[in-house]
């Protein structure tokens, strides 16, 4: 297992097993005092019972005890802080100049997605607009011209 005490639950294994062996020492005294045979078949059954248990807590006792073997133990320190900050009349000079840069980091991001919608967007919006209102006010222009020289100029 990763990152859990197991220290209560080997406890209660040790504790199981002490009760399971003196279980099967009993047993044993009763299978040697035994004359029936089915006595010694359910004493028996109820013996290899006993012993299964027993192998299986030995074997989880086992496991836990390699595994506590090659355990390590992360510590990570955190310092307190030890020096109050210089606080003068409910003033504290260090929440002034973190709120100055905090709103200095804010213009300037601002400002530059300004620049970056300008260059994007609203320029070559800009550019297309004019060229094409400096297009039609050129054609107009010239047809205006051409009309200017047809009636007036040529009487």
């Amino acid at each position: 297992r990763s990152g859990q005490d197991v220290t209560q639950e080997y406890t209660d294994l040790s504790s199981r097993l002490k009760n399971l062996e003196s279980t099967e020492r009993q047993l044993n005294t009763i299978l040697e005092d035994a004359d029936k045979t089915e006595d010694v078949m359910l004493v028996f059954n109820q013996l290899t019972q006993i012993r299964e248990q027993i192998e299986l807590i030995k074997g989880q006792m086992q496991y836990y005890e390699q595994s506590a073997a090659l355990s390590a133990i992360s510590i990570r320190l955190i310092a307190e802080e030890t020096v109050k900050p210089i606080e003068i009349g409910g003033w504290k000079p260090e929440g002034v100049v973190r709120d100055a840069v905090q709103t200095l980091v804010d213009f300037l991001k601002g400002f530059f997605e300004f620049v970056v919608w300008l260059v994007i967007v609203f320029l070559p919006a800009a550019i297309l607009i004019i060229l094409s209102v400096g297009s039609i006010l050129f054609v107009l222009w010239r047809f205006v011209r051409w009309l200017w020289r047809l009636f007036f100029k040529g009487k």
